[in-house]
């Protein structure tokens, strides 16, 4: 009858310091048999490959921008074909522009480059000088 340490021969093996050592000598010259290789590996230079990279990026966003415009011209021809425009397909509301740019209305006199239209918040310039000076909103209007 084999006994539980017998039906295990892993335990019976008791580790010694020269098996552990010529285990670590192994290992390091594995290691350093794998530097060496990577070392004789010639492969391109990092300037090389960085060059790559920007090409492949620039390379990307032409190959986007085509099929955004490949995919842009198909849905337009079908909904030409149903007899819509792609705007109405798509739920575009032609109509007012964005924000109209209002016209600056008061204009500092140190430095004409700072002006105001007269909506929102009073920039600083003018509420020092409202302040300090008395000054009147008229005094800043543009004429």
């Amino acid at each position: 009858m084999a006994g539980p340490i017998r039906s295990r021969p892993h335990l019976l093996r008791k580790p010694t310091i020269a098996r552990t050592i010529d285990e670590l000598d192994a290992m390091h010259s594995a290691a350093e048999a794998g530097c060496r290789e990577r070392k004789r590996r010639s492969g391109p230079k990092l300037k090389d490959l960085l060059q790559l990279k920007d090409e492949i990026k620039a390379a990307i966003v032409v190959r986007q921008q085509s099929e955004k415009a490949d995919l842009k011209a198909k849905m337009a021809q079908l909904a030409s074909d149903a007899g819509l425009s792609l705007d109405e397909v798509l739920g575009i509301k032609k109509g007012r522009g964005g924000k109209s740019l209002s016209t600056a209305k008061y204009r500092n006199p140190d430095d004409p480059t700072d002006t105001w239209t007269g909506r929102g918040r009073k920039p600083n310039w003018l509420v020092e000088r409202l302040k300090k000076r008395g000054a009147t909103m008229d005094d800043f209007l543009i004429s």
